[in-house]
Order: C-alpha cells, then sequence, then structure tokens
C-alpha cells in the first residue's frame, strides 16, 4: 500500500526536523569558519618565510655565504634540567633588524672601506727568524733523519763554543781530566766527541760529558760546546731550545717579539689555528668564512707544520696494530687552494706561517706561535684545524661573549660535540626547538704524565640546571679546552702564552685554565654549541710519532715529557718529584699566575684536592649557579 500525501509530508517533516536537532546552531558554524580561515593564513605564511628562507641570496663577501638568521625566544627553565621551548632567547637577542643590525652593518662598512685600524708598540715579530735560530739549535740531533730526507745537515766544521756561564756540567769526559788552561782543555774537548763542555772548578778546567749548567754553590763556570756530534737526549735537547728561546726574547731589536696590538672594539675575531699535519685544515679555514655571518670581520692565523720533504711517514692502525709507514706525497697545504678561489680574502684576512714536520714543537708552542700572528682583533678564538661551523657561528660567539656578568673578562669554552670537518651539510643556525643545554668542562682527573709525575685531564660534563636558572645566558665552568675557547683580545697581552713548554702534549688546557683564571678572566660554558670537533683520527701522525723519527729517539718524547712537566706543575701548586733540572723554571716569573686571584682560590673554587689528586665538579658549576664569592673574588 503506497503512502498518502499527508504521510509523505509527515515524514519529511520529522526528517527536518531531526536534521535540525542534529546541526550546530548558526553562530558557532560562523566561529568555527573564522577559525579555518585563520589557520590557513597561517600555514600560507609560514610557507612562505620557509620559501623565502631556503631561497635567501648568498652573499658577496665569500662564494656560498648565507646571511640569514634566526630569532631565538629565551626563557627561564621550567623544571629541573628542561630548557623550556622559549630556550634561548633574549640572552643571543635578534640576529638582524633594528639598531643592533645598523651598527653591525656600520663596522662591517668601516672595515671594507678602510681596512682595521691597528695600533702596536713596535714592529711585527719576526717569527720566522725565531723559528730559523731554533731549527738550527737543534738540527746537530737530528742528523740521522736531516741525512735520511735528503736534507742537508749542519757541518762538522768547526766547533763552537757557548760563553761561560756560572754553574756545573754533569758527568766526567776522559775521567774529569783537568787542564790549566782554557784553551788547551777546549783543544782536548773538540777531539773528544764525548766531550759536551768544561766546567772550571777549583782553578781547573776539566773537561766534562753534559752540556747542562747546573746550579752550583761553588762558584764554578761552565763552558758548553756546540757540535754536529750532540748526543740527543731529553736533557741536551731542552738546553739547546731553552738557550736560544732566551737569547731570541732578549734580542728586541732583531726579533721584536714583545710588541703588542691595542685590542680593537669592533666585534673582529682573531681565529687561531695550530695544525700538526692535519689533512683536514683546509676543510677548517673554508667553513670558518663560508659560515661566518660577518666573514669580513673574521682574521685567521695559522700555524701549519707539515711534512714538505721528499719522504713522508704517517701512522695508521690504533693500540696494538699501530704502525709508522710511508705516506704517498706530502701533506696538504692548509690555505694553498682557499687562497686560490679567494686571493683577496687571503691578503687581507688570512696569515700563515708555514713550518716543517721537524720544526713542530708541541701544542704549547704552537700557540705561541699563533699569538705572534694577532693584531688587536676583537675577539680571540683558539680552535684546533679539525672544526666544523655551525651556520652563523660568528654572531653567536660574539653574542654570549656580551652575554657573560664579568665581560670584556670572560672565556667561554667546553669540549664541543663530536663531528666531521668536511663534512659540507649545513649545520644551520640554532632555534628553540631540541636545543640542548650543552656540557660544560667542571671535572677533572689526575693521570700519569710520563716517569713519576702526573698531570690533570679534563672531562666534560653534562649540566641540569636548577629551576629558575635562565638557560638562554652562559653560566660559569671551571676549565677551558685548549680545542676551543673564545675570549676578549686584550687576553694575549694580559696573559701571555709560554714559550717554555716545548715538547708537551698534556697539561695545557690546566695551565690555561690557572693562569686566565688567577688573571681575572672567569671562565663559562656555552648557551649553544656552534663548533663540532673530530676527536678520533687513526689514520693520522701523532706528534710523538714525529718526536721519535725525528731524533732517532723511541724514548725523546716521554723524556722530555718528563723533564718539562714540573713547570705545569708549579702554576698549580703541587710537585711530584723535583725537577731533573732547575732550568725547566726559566722566567717562570714571566709566564707566571696572575695576581688578581691566586692558585689557591683556583684549587678551592673547582673543588680540587691536591693532596690526594682528587676533584668532585662543584655543584655550582653542574647546576648553573655563580661561582662562589667567598673563594672567587678578585683582588
Amino acid at each position: 500500500r503506497r503512502p498518502t500525501n499527508v504521510q509523505r509530508w509527515r515524514a519529511k517533516q520529522s526528517e527536518v526536523a531531526r536534521r535540525r536537532r542534529g546541526s550546530p546552531p548558526r553562530w558557532l558554524k560562523a566561529v568555527w569558519g573564522v577559525l579555518i580561515l585563520t589557520i590557513v593564513g597561517l600555514l600560507v605564511q609560514l610557507i612562505k618565510v620557509l620559501f623565502e628562507t631556503a631561497n635567501a641570496a648568498p652573499s658577496t663577501d665569500v662564494p656560498g655565504i648565507d646571511p640569514a638568521s634566526h630569532n631565538l625566544r629565551s626563557g627561564p627553565a621550567d623544571a629541573i634540567g628542561t630548557p623550556s621551548n622559549a630556550g634561548l632567547g633574549n640572552v643571543l637577542g635578534q640576529a638582524e633588524g633594528g639598531g643592533e643590525r645598523g651598527e653591525d652593518a656600520a663596522a662591517t662598512d668601516a672595515l671594507d672601506d678602510q681596512g682595521p685600524h691597528i695600533e702596536q708598540t713596535g714592529p711585527d715579530p719576526d717569527v720566522m727568524g725565531l723559528m730559523r735560530r731554533l731549527r738550527d739549535a737543534l738540527a746537530p740531533f737530528q742528523r740521522k733523519y736531516l741525512q735520511s730526507i735528503g736534507e742537508e745537515a749542519p757541518p762538522c766544521g768547526k766547533v763552537a763554543w757557548k760563553e761561560g756561564r756560572d754553574g756545573f756540567l754533569a758527568g766526567c769526559a776522559q775521567d774529569c781530566r783537568s787542564f790549566p788552561s782554557l784553551d788547551g782543555a777546549k783543544a782536548e774537548c773538540e777531539r773528544d766527541p764525548g766531550c759536551g763542555g768544561i766546567t772550571l772548578s777549583r782553578g781547573h778546567y776539566e773537561l766534562r760529558s753534559s752540556r747542562l749548567v747546573q746550579s752550583s754553590d761553588a762558584s764554578e763556570i761552565s763552558f758548553v760546546r756546540s757540535s754536529c756530534h750532540a748526543k740527543s737526549t731529553p736533557e741536551n735537547v731542552w738546553e739547546a731550545f731553552r738557550t736560544t728561546m732566551e737569547e731570541a726574547l732578549d734580542d728586541e731589536a732583531a726579533l721584536h717579539l714583545s710588541t703588542k696590538y691595542s685590542t680593537r672594539e669592533d666585534n673582529s675575531i682573531y681565529l687561531s689555528i695550530s695544525s700538526y699535519r692535519d689533512k683536514t685544515c683546509p676543510q677548517t679555514l673554508r667553513n670558518a668564512f663560508r659560515n661566518a655571518k660577518f666573514p669580513k670581520r673574521l682574521f685567521v692565523g695559522i700555524v701549519q707544520q707539515n711534512c714538505d720533504a721528499n719522504i713522508c711517514y704517517t701512522g695508521t692502525g690504533w693500540g696494538n696494530t699501530r704502525r709508522w709507514v710511508r705516506q704517498e706525497g706530502k701533506d696538504v697545504d692548509c690555505a694553498e687552494a682557499f687562497c686560490q678561489e679567494n686571493p683577496e680574502i687571503c691578503e687581507k684576512q688570512v696569515r700563515i706561517l708555514r713550518l716543517s714536520e721537524r720544526e713542530a714543537y708541541g701544542p704549547f708552542f704552537g700557540r705561541y706561535l699563533n699569538s705572534k700572528l694577532y693584531r688587536g682583533e676583537n675577539f680571540f678564538l683558539q680552535i684546533d684545524a679539525h672544526t666544523r661551523f655551525r651556520k652563523n657561528w660568528d654572531y653567536w660567539l660574539v653574542e654570549q661573549m656580551k652575554l657573560t656578568p664579568s665581560y670584556p673578562l670572560s672565556v667561554i669554552s667546553n669540549y664541543p660535540p663530536g663531528g666531521d670537518p668536511t663534512d659540507e651539510r649545513e649545520w644551520k643556525p640554532p632555534t628553540s626547538i631540541d636545543e640542548r643545554i650543552p656540557g660544560a668542562l667542571c671535572g677533572c682527573t689526575f693521570e700519569d704524565a710520563g716517569g713519576s709525575h702526573h698531570t690533570v685531564r679534563l672531562t666534560e660534563t653534562s649540566r641540569t640546571f636548577q629551576r629558575g636558572v635562565d638557560s638562554g645566558r652562559p653560566h660559569h665552568s671551571c676549565f677551558v679546552a685548549a680545542g676551543f675557547l673564545i675570549a676578549h683580545g686584550s687576553i694575549v697581552n694580559q696573559v701571555a702564552f709560554d714559550p717554555f713548554m716545548p715538547y708537551l702534549f698534556m697539561g695545557e688546557e690546566i695551565s690555561l685554565s690557572i693562569r686566565f683564571w688567577t688573571h681575572g678572566y672567569d671562565i663559562y660554558g656555552p648557551t649553544v654549541d656552534v663548533l663540532q670537533h673530530e676527536y678520533v683520527r687513526k689514520e693520522s701522525p701523532k706528534f710523538w710519532e714525529s718526536v721519535a723519527m725525528i731524533f732517532n729517539n723511541g724514548g725523546m718524547h716521554n723524556g722530555l715529557a718528563d723533564l718539562i712537566i714540573p713547570r705545569v706543575q708549579l702554576l698549580v701548586g703541587w710537585k711530584d718529584t723535583p725537577a731533573a733540572v732547575d732550568s725547566v723554571y726559566t722566567r717562570a716569573d714571566q709566564f707566571a699566575n696572575g695576581e688578581v686571584r691566586t692558585a689557591m682560590q683556583f684549587v678551592q673554587t673547582m673543588n680540587i684536592q691536591v693532596r690526594s689528586l682528587q676533584q668532585t665538579a662543584p655543584k655550582w658549576c653542574l647546576r648553573g649557579l655563580d661561582q662562589p664569592a667567598a673563594t672567587s673574588s678578585r683582588s
């Protein structure tokens, strides 16, 4: 039976009523419509920003440099160990726009138009002149190596004698045979390869075997013989290095090693790179400029120590599989390819000291040479030659420095995260998303340093900031890393690098830490990581392997380290055993700790127990607090 028209109408009305009861009011539909339109608009704007950032025009300063940067927001940690998403903000400020950007542009324009204005106390240091003197002084101990690579060995002609010095020479030659006259003693000593010199004792000139003058209470005077038959021992090598270095420092008229440069306040950066046979140095140099926000403010000083001989050796393997094998060709030059592509940059902004492998005297001395290439830049940044740079790294470092409470008496440092310098992928500027709190150097351990001596090895620790601590500004740390530290440029003049620690590998970081700190510079951990460091380089030569080869003595490096390490211990205030020779402390007062704070204050503040050779990471360092004023106050 078919429904009637009335039944159809009633059914239709029931359906309409049912639909009305299930539909939202008109005002709610309007609200939904506005929300949908707003969301669509925001998505369009976001896509537009991302597209413009990805396709921003490159800088004209260096090919491939993108000046774009990112803004960050800051805020306190919202829970212990968990930075808020607002994370890094006010801390680092605005990367572009406003008056600050205008000042940045003005400073860069000034450097472009006029170049940096350099004020200095004398002529530029003659670093190559210094290196020639050291090379000649040590050549008699390297005769076999020089002959093996086809280089000319020092002549065995007339024996040279150094002027008499107060003190005695240990060991006897020909049973300490004595002569009434100095000329007679010299004639006999020159005929005996085992004779190192002559000591005037009780009116007689005695033949002695050592060439190392030691202090004496008996009013003795010694005359040291120099010849190509020099015995390659740690004591003899140290003495030759020390005396030559002292003479160079005193010869100001010829070498000008004491010239100082006034620090400019123009946001320029001096990038100090010490490279020992490092095949990734070219990538480090290139990426430093490529990823800088202001590349025209960047000035680089490179101390390159390469094998440039016809025959080169390198290391391969690790541990028991380690071998010293012949290498194909010479070491790659750090700056050659970059300078061919960017000659104007290299002419104005890159200073390189090219040295041979046998002129590699260790990281301490390499940093000393780097300091002599400094020309008054606003900031001093020290890295290793195997470093990767984040986009706009220079901007973030300068901004962090200026946010330290003690600026300009500030040093920012840590062990950067691991990375590959040859990685060409862009490491984007920091954002508030997933940006971890960088580790800090809060801990250290004591380790053997050769013989009966110990030194300090730093340990990086993760930080768990206390509730309310602003994670967007740098906080105090305990120590500095040699492979990454940035400071105000004044530190080069105020804390002179010590040239009397050649051949040492361990001890550099504790030495820098205590000397910077006692001179009044506070140490901080970074707010964001902008560098990466290559830590494991198995298929590369090691410095101590070269030392053994060059001196034809497998124990030379350890012997030199054992001899010289007491100089580092003197800074911290402990001695395992007395130094074998007093000359290890040559000019220690000139390169000593500062007088703003004491070594004892350093030990107490950093929670170091010298007697038990232990340290516990201080709570203030781990939790992002200020170092205790009771032990860290400046005098």
